[in-house]
This record gives C-alpha cells, sequence and structure tokens, in this order.
C-alpha cells in the first residue's frame, strides 16, 4: 500500500520545513515534489504567506 506524507511550512520559517523534510527522507520517505506556493493574490485587508511544500510517499506491506 503507498502511503503521501504531506510537510506544509511558512516561507519564514524554512529552517524547519528542511529539517522535516530531511527528518522524513531518513526514515524511508522518498520525495516526489518539493515546491514553493505562491498566493495569487493579496489584499489591503488580508495576507497570505508564501508557503513551502513537499510530498513524499513509501511503500509500506499491508
Amino acid at each position: 500500500m503507498k502511503q503521501i506524507k504531506t510537510i506544509v511550512f511558512r516561507l519564514d520559517n524554512r529552517d524547519n520545513f528542511d529539517s522535516m523534510v530531511n527528518m522524513a527522507i531518513a526514515e524511508g520517505w522518498k520525495l516526489k515534489k518539493r515546491t514553493v506556493l505562491v498566493p495569487k493574490a493579496q489584499s489591503d485587508d488580508r495576507y497570505t504567506y508564501i508557503m513551502l511544500y513537499a510530498e513524499l510517499e513509501r511503500e509500506t506491506e499491508q
């Protein structure tokens, strides 16, 4: 069975993001996607953060 793990952090927490991704890889997860999520638009009354995103997979026995 395939398991999927998603790690998401705000850009200002990039050190924690790298640590979590590296820890998951050391535990046997395979990195499938790593990207920066940029919001499409900002408004005066609301701020959305730029996010770091990683998707990892691994196969497990049932």
